[in-house]
C-alpha cells in the first residue's frame, strides 16, 4: 500500500462511531495532529504481519510504524494466525478477494449528499459470485475492549465500499453480507 492509500479520511470508517453521533467532530478535529497511540501502531504492525502471511511473503524481524519498532515475535504470529487461516479459506472460494484494500464511498457522495469524503482500508473483502455472499472482516489486535460485528458502523462502511467496487467491476450486487471481527487477544 502506498503513502496516498494510507492517508486517513477525516470521516473515516474507524472513527465512524464518533462522527455518526457527532457530525461536528469532523469539522472540529480538522487539521489537528492525528498521531495514534502505541497500541494503534502495534495493531498496524500486526496487520502488516497478517497481510504478509496471507500473501505468502517473508516476514521481517521487525516492523516500524510511525517511528516505533515492533518485534515480529512468535507470539504475534501465533495471535495473527487464526485471522490468516480465515482469510486463506475465504480466498480459496472467492471470485473477488482483497486484503488491506482501500475502499471509498465516493459512488454514494452525490446521491446521498455526503459532505465529507469517506474512505478507509478494509482488512478483508471476499465475494463469491455463485452464492452472492460478501464477507468483510476487521482484524483487531487490541486486548481488553471487545468489538462486536452486530451494528458495527466501521464494518458496514467497508461493506458499502466493497459493494461499490464489486458493482463497478461487473459483479452482481451481494444478496447477503457477513461482517466478522477477529480479536485474538481479547482475553489477555
Amino acid at each position: 500500500m502506498n503513502a496516498e492509500e494510507k492517508q486517513h479520511a477525516e470521516a473515516g470508517p474507524s472513527s465512524s462511531k464518533t462522527w455518526m453521533l457527532c457530525p461536528a467532530s469532523v469539522t472540529l478535529s480538522r487539521d489537528k495532529p492525528r498521531r495514534g497511540s502505541s497500541y494503534a501502531r502495534e495493531g498496524t504492525a500486526a496487520h502488516t504481519v497478517a497481510e504478509l502471511l496471507i500473501k505468502d511473503e517473508p516476514l521481517p524481524p521487525t516492523i516500524t510504524v510511525e517511528g516505533e519498532t515492533f518485534e515480529v515475535s512468535e507470539e504475534m504470529i501465533d495471535f495473527v494466525q487464526a485471522y490468516v487461516n480465515f482469510a486463506l479459506a475465504k480466498e480459496a472460494t472467492a471470485d473477488f478477494f482483497a486484503v488491506e484494500r482501500r475502499v471509498s464511498l465516493e459512488a454514494y457522495y452525490e446521491s446521498e449528499g455526503m459532505p465529507e469524503p469517506v474512505f478507509g482500508t478494509a482488512d478483508l473483502i471476499a465475494y463469491s459470485a455463485g452464492t452472492r455472499v460478501l464477507d468483510v472482516a476487521d482484524f483487531k489486535y487490541g486486548k481488553g475492549h471487545r468489538v462486536y460485528a452486530k451494528g458495527n458502523s466501521q464494518g458496514r462502511i467497508y461493506a458499502l465500499g466493497a459493494i461499490a467496487e464489486l458493482v463497478a467491476t461487473g459483479f452482481p450486487e451481494p444478496a447477503s453480507i457477513r461482517i466478522s471481527i477477529f480479536q485474538p487477544r481479547i482475553q489477555i
